[in-house]
């Protein structure tokens, strides 16, 4: 490498922030991808894309996924106006969901949101029970959510990730609730 080559790759590398996020690739996919990018690059055995919920919305289904010694059915990666834009799975022991919750936190830390609704205290005769967590990944470009809605009739523990930025054309899915204030303040003139 020549000497000026050579000044302008530490130049380059000095001037760049540390901390610059770069979104990641999960098993061969980014991202903004299409679909048919998605479809070469996808390590995981799928099932070509098809009409969700609306005309702009088409997942890409796979049946199983696995990482470690948790596994993962019932997957989609999302696509809106041809760009990837979410991907969510649902753990297969579903009756182990807080475990997931704790390996969650572990590797994201605490999350930015969670709630849990037991409306049993409320409404004895109402059995269903839900936590919900989210985490921001700023450095992968991901929010992730998990939530876990137990029920007699059933149960669910679903892993769903999406990114932090938009993409042009494109919404995010999930939207955090709205938090109340931390300090609650009067209005002028109020109180």
């Amino acid at each position: 490498m020549t000497t000026f080559a050579s000044f302008v790759a530490w130049l380059l590398a000095a001037l760049m922030p540390a901390t610059v996020a770069m979104p990641s690739a999960w098993e061969g996919v980014s991202w903004g991808m299409s679909i048919e990018q998605a479809a070469k690059a996808f390590s995981v055995p799928h099932r070509p894309a098809e009409a969700a919920y609306n005309p702009d919305t088409k997942q890409m289904k796979f049946d199983y996924y696995q990482t470690g010694d948790i596994t993962f059915n019932e997957g989609y990666l999302e696509f809106q106006n041809n760009q990837l834009t979410g991907r969510g799975m649902s753990l297969v022991d579903k009756g182990n969901c807080s475990s997931l919750f704790e390996t969650m936190t572990d590797r994201y830390g605490k999350p930015v949101y969670e709630t849990n609704w037991d409306d049993r205290e409320q409404f004895p005769t109402d059995t269903t029970y839900t936590r919900e967590a989210w985490w921001e990944d700023g450095g992968s470009d991901n929010r992730i959510v998990l939530k876990n809605v137990r029920d007699p009739d059933f149960t669910t523990c679903d892993l769903l990730y999406e990114p932090l930025k938009l993409l042009p054309g494109t919404h995010h899915t999930m939207e955090l609730p709205p938090q109340p204030p931390q300090k609650l303040t009067p209005g002028a003139g109020g109180l």
